[in-house]
């Protein structure tokens, strides 16, 4: 009997497992200072915090955060939001592919070369093309 309850144990362990995988998610990069974060899928808020640290001479300052997701395998959809003094100055969903092992949200410095705009990319860590230091 208390083998059959560890093979059971074991096989419901084993499905639970197989659909849902955790995942390490860094959001890093640069943003005004007090610039509140968010990342949240359609069920939760993933991570919000609001930029601070040291700042350079036009109050940007960088951040690097992690936060974790326990996702089914599919392609995670994420919604974005920067809001710098209750305006929100990016509202956006980004996709990050199901095959992405380490993924990452970088946010762009916003300078004249981006217009001030807010800008970021998503990539894969464990992608062999980005160096790790």
């Amino acid at each position: 009997m208390k083998f059959n309850k560890a093979i059971l144990a074991l096989v419901v362990l084993t499905f639970f497992s197989s659909c849902y995988r955790q995942k390490e998610i860094r959001a890093i990069g640069f943003a005004y200072r007090n610039d509140s974060i968010i990342l949240r899928t359609e069920e939760n808020v993933l991570v919000s915090f609001n930029v601070n640290g040291e700042e350079d001479k036009n109050r940007i300052c960088s951040f690097n955060k992690k936060t974790k997701l326990y996702s089914e395998k599919k392609d995670i959809r994420l919604n974005v939001v920067i809001d710098s003094s209750n305006i929100r100055v990016l509202d956006t969903f980004v996709i990050i592919p199901k095959n992405y092992k380490e993924p990452f949200i970088s946010f762009l410095h916003p300078s004249a070369e981006t217009e001030y705009k807010r800008k970021l990319f998503i990539a894969d860590e464990s992608d062999s093309s980005f160096l790790k230091y």
